[in-house]
Protein backbone atom coordinates (compact mmCIF):
# COMPACT_ATOMS: atom_id res chain seq x y z
CA UNK A 1 0.00 0.00 0.00
CA UNK A 2 2.55 2.48 1.03
CA UNK A 3 4.69 1.92 -1.94
CA UNK A 4 1.64 2.40 -4.29
CA UNK A 5 0.85 5.62 -2.72
CA UNK A 6 4.34 6.57 -3.12
CA UNK A 7 4.91 5.88 -6.98
CA UNK A 8 1.30 6.39 -7.90
CA UNK A 9 -1.13 7.70 -5.54
CA UNK A 10 -3.90 7.40 -3.67
CA UNK A 11 -5.74 6.60 -7.21
CA UNK A 12 -4.11 3.48 -7.30
CA UNK A 13 -3.99 1.76 -4.36
CA UNK A 14 -6.71 -0.75 -5.51
CA UNK A 15 -3.49 -2.35 -7.42
CA UNK A 16 -2.27 -2.93 -3.71
CA UNK A 17 -3.62 -7.11 -3.75
CA UNK A 18 -2.65 -7.92 -7.64
CA UNK A 19 0.91 -6.39 -6.95
CA UNK A 20 1.05 -8.60 -3.91
CA UNK A 21 0.05 -11.65 -5.95
CA UNK A 22 2.76 -10.72 -9.30
CA UNK A 23 5.32 -10.56 -6.73
CA UNK A 24 5.41 -14.05 -6.18
CA UNK A 25 5.84 -14.46 -10.14
CA UNK A 26 9.08 -12.70 -9.39
CA UNK A 27 10.75 -16.22 -8.18
CA UNK A 28 9.28 -17.84 -11.67
CA UNK A 29 10.53 -14.65 -13.70
CA UNK A 30 14.13 -14.77 -12.39
CA UNK A 31 14.42 -18.32 -12.95
CA UNK A 32 13.14 -18.49 -16.67
CA UNK A 33 15.56 -15.95 -17.38
CA UNK A 34 18.45 -17.73 -15.64
CA UNK A 35 17.48 -20.77 -17.92
CA UNK A 36 16.07 -18.93 -20.72
CA UNK A 37 19.34 -17.44 -21.10
CA UNK A 38 21.13 -20.67 -20.58
CA UNK A 39 19.26 -22.27 -23.50
CA UNK A 40 20.06 -19.50 -25.78
CA UNK A 41 23.92 -19.80 -24.61
CA UNK A 42 23.80 -23.95 -25.07
CA UNK A 43 22.37 -23.19 -28.59
CA UNK A 44 18.85 -24.94 -27.07
CA UNK A 45 16.48 -22.32 -27.84
CA UNK A 46 14.46 -23.99 -30.36
CA UNK A 47 13.81 -26.62 -27.96
CA UNK A 48 13.07 -23.90 -25.47
CA UNK A 49 10.15 -22.74 -27.39
CA UNK A 50 8.06 -25.93 -26.43
CA UNK A 51 7.89 -24.65 -23.26
CA UNK A 52 7.07 -20.55 -23.82
CA UNK A 53 4.38 -22.08 -26.12
CA UNK A 54 2.78 -24.65 -24.28
CA UNK A 55 2.66 -21.91 -21.26
CA UNK A 56 1.24 -19.19 -23.41
CA UNK A 57 -1.35 -21.81 -24.53
CA UNK A 58 -2.36 -22.79 -21.01
CA UNK A 59 -2.19 -19.26 -19.52
CA UNK A 60 -4.53 -18.04 -22.46
CA UNK A 61 -7.16 -20.48 -21.52
CA UNK A 62 -6.49 -19.59 -17.86
CA UNK A 63 -7.29 -16.18 -18.81
CA UNK A 64 -10.47 -17.18 -20.65
CA UNK A 65 -11.64 -19.41 -17.66
CA UNK A 66 -10.34 -16.90 -14.57
CA UNK A 67 -10.53 -13.26 -15.92
CA UNK A 68 -14.41 -13.38 -16.49
CA UNK A 69 -15.23 -14.39 -12.85
CA UNK A 70 -12.25 -12.95 -11.09
CA UNK A 71 -10.82 -10.13 -13.04
CA UNK A 72 -7.32 -8.55 -12.76
CA UNK A 73 -7.10 -11.15 -9.57
CA UNK A 74 -7.53 -14.00 -11.82
CA UNK A 75 -5.38 -12.39 -14.28
CA UNK A 76 -2.78 -11.89 -11.55
CA UNK A 77 -2.63 -16.06 -10.59
CA UNK A 78 -2.42 -16.59 -14.25
CA UNK A 79 0.74 -13.90 -14.71
CA UNK A 80 2.19 -16.48 -11.56
CA UNK A 81 1.30 -19.63 -12.85
CA UNK A 82 3.09 -18.73 -16.54
CA UNK A 83 6.06 -17.57 -15.06
CA UNK A 84 6.70 -20.62 -12.79
CA UNK A 85 5.28 -22.88 -15.55
CA UNK A 86 8.04 -21.67 -17.75
CA UNK A 87 11.15 -21.35 -15.34
CA UNK A 88 9.81 -25.17 -13.75
CA UNK A 89 9.62 -26.08 -17.52
CA UNK A 90 12.81 -24.40 -18.47
CA UNK A 91 14.82 -26.03 -15.04
CA UNK A 92 14.04 -29.84 -15.66
CA UNK A 93 14.71 -28.82 -19.73
CA UNK A 94 18.24 -27.33 -18.78
CA UNK A 95 18.43 -29.73 -16.41
CA UNK A 96 18.96 -32.90 -18.66
CA UNK A 97 21.00 -31.40 -20.87
CA UNK A 98 23.49 -29.87 -18.92
CA UNK A 99 24.50 -31.23 -15.42
CA UNK A 100 24.39 -27.75 -13.27
CA UNK A 101 25.90 -27.95 -10.03
CA UNK A 102 23.04 -26.25 -7.43
CA UNK A 103 24.65 -24.25 -5.01
CA UNK A 104 22.72 -25.53 -2.31
CA UNK A 105 24.83 -23.46 0.24
CA UNK A 106 24.31 -19.90 -1.52
CA UNK A 107 21.17 -20.78 -1.37
CA UNK A 108 20.27 -21.46 2.07
CA UNK A 109 22.30 -18.57 2.84
CA UNK A 110 20.20 -16.28 0.55
CA UNK A 111 16.87 -17.48 1.91
CA UNK A 112 18.47 -16.81 5.72
CA UNK A 113 19.31 -13.23 4.66
CA UNK A 114 15.89 -12.87 2.71
CA UNK A 115 13.73 -14.28 5.99
CA UNK A 116 15.89 -12.08 8.21
CA UNK A 117 15.06 -8.88 6.31
CA UNK A 118 11.13 -10.27 6.22
CA UNK A 119 11.32 -10.38 9.71
CA UNK A 120 12.83 -6.69 9.98
CA UNK A 121 10.27 -5.45 7.33
CA UNK A 122 7.21 -6.87 9.64
CA UNK A 123 7.89 -4.96 12.56
CA UNK A 124 8.26 -1.90 10.05
CA UNK A 125 4.96 -1.39 8.61
CA UNK A 126 4.49 1.72 10.90
CA UNK A 127 7.08 3.97 9.49
CA UNK A 128 7.84 5.74 6.12
CA UNK A 129 8.43 3.69 3.20
CA UNK A 130 11.34 4.84 2.32
CA UNK A 131 13.02 4.57 5.39
CA UNK A 132 11.85 0.67 5.91
CA UNK A 133 13.24 0.32 2.22
CA UNK A 134 16.68 1.84 3.79
CA UNK A 135 16.86 -0.50 6.77
CA UNK A 136 15.53 -3.72 4.99
CA UNK A 137 18.16 -3.63 2.34
CA UNK A 138 20.43 -2.90 5.31
CA UNK A 139 19.35 -5.81 7.21
CA UNK A 140 19.65 -7.81 3.92
CA UNK A 141 23.21 -6.46 3.17
CA UNK A 142 24.65 -7.74 6.55
CA UNK A 143 22.97 -10.96 6.68
CA UNK A 144 24.89 -11.52 3.08
CA UNK A 145 28.15 -10.34 4.80
CA UNK A 146 27.54 -12.39 7.90
CA UNK A 147 26.60 -15.90 5.82
CA UNK A 148 29.36 -14.95 3.60
CA UNK A 149 26.62 -15.77 0.70
CA UNK A 150 28.98 -13.46 -1.15
CA UNK A 151 32.74 -13.47 -0.92
CA UNK A 152 35.09 -10.95 0.02
CA UNK A 153 36.46 -11.09 -3.45
CA UNK A 154 33.10 -11.09 -4.78
CA UNK A 155 31.82 -8.16 -2.77
CA UNK A 156 35.30 -5.98 -3.81
CA UNK A 157 34.50 -7.05 -7.62
CA UNK A 158 30.83 -5.35 -6.96
CA UNK A 159 32.27 -2.52 -5.11
CA UNK A 160 35.07 -1.70 -7.73
CA UNK A 161 34.21 1.00 -10.08
CA UNK A 162 37.01 0.61 -13.09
Amino acid sequence: GPIIQLVGGDEFIGAQKPLKILAIAVFGLFVSSLYGHIAVAIDQQRRALFVYISAAILTLIGYLVFLPKFGMIGAAWMSVFSEIFVGVGLFIMIGRLVRLPLPYKFLARAILSTAAMATALSFMQNIPVLISILLGATVYFLFILLTKAISRDTLKEILSFH
